[in-house]
């Protein structure tokens, strides 16, 4: 699978899991549930992209 299609994937983990924290029904746990599992991917993302030298390896981000 090609890096664009991965992270293309990765993006839209990360938007359902974002609009699942948005429902009236989470309460601050969930909520903080949804915002390590936004960062893990994000991460793991980020890292495959810095490993592809698909993006310049900024250390402020």
């Amino acid at each position: 699978m090609s890096d664009f299609l991965h992270e293309s994937v990765a993006l839209e983990r990360i938007s359902v899991i974002a609009k699942l924290g948005s429902l009236e029904t989470c309460n601050a746990c969930d909520m903080q549930i949804v915002l390590e599992m936004i960062t893990e991917i994000a991460d793991e993302a980020r890292k495959k992209l810095l490993k592809s030298g698909t993006v310049p390896n900024n250390k402020d981000h």
